[in-house]
């Protein structure tokens, strides 16, 4: 299963292509490449796409496209990866791979993952003040927060928020108060500081 998955860049006064980049196959690409700072693109997806990072260079009244690196063994299916201090964090559990939470340095070193201790299967996660993550158990339903740090994997607490089946979507926050579902529910939960 694979297929050209190409990312562009579009002048939004004239809708003028301004670069395009062809190099990654995806059968079904996901998530939205992640900005990264400096031109870099970091691409990933599952169905053994596998992920890379890319970087785009005003080259006079053109644009260059250099590939910097590839983890073809590394991919996140559903969510789009966030970016951190320097760092990549993605859910990269895939049909095939259950590699869980990693952490992914700019340069493409993979700091950590946290396999099955937890996976999160395919839950959402969203970045919170102060470098901290609120990750959804795509499984459990477990809330996990987590302080990002490239280290290693650092819990700070967690708590069985929901129930259902598939819990797969991207959550929400604003003021304190997070958003999140299952298939069945939708719950506000109040997860600012006391």
């Amino acid at each position: 299963m694979s297929s050209k998955s190409e990312t562009a860049g579009v002048d939004l006064a004239t809708g003028k292509v301004l670069w395009r980049y062809a190099g990654y196959n995806c059968a079904i690409p996901v998530p939205e490449p992640a900005y990264v700072g400096d031109g870099r693109f970091f691409k990933t997806s599952g169905y053994n796409a596998g992920s890379v990072m890319f970087q785009v260079k005003r080259q006079g009244d053109a644009y260059a496209v250099k590939e910097l690196f590839r983890l073809p063994q590394l991919g996140a299916q559903i969510h789009v990866p966030l970016v951190y201090e320097g760092h990549i964090y993605a859910q990269c559990n895939t049909n095939d791979k259950r590699d869980g939470l990693a952490c992914i340095a700019v340069d493409g070193t993979v700091k950590w993952k946290t396999e099955r201790s937890p996976n999160f299967d395919w839950g959402g996660m969203i970045l919170a003040n102060g470098g901290l993550l609120l990750a959804m158990d795509g499984e459990t339903g477990v809330l996990r927060l987590v302080r990002l740090d490239p280290a290693g994997y650092k819990e700070l607490a967690g708590a069985k928020v929901l129930s259902g089946k598939e819990i797969w979507a991207p959550m929400a926050l604003a003021g304190g108060k997070l958003i999140c579902r299952d298939q069945k529910q939708m719950k506000c939960l109040d997860v600012g500081a006391r």
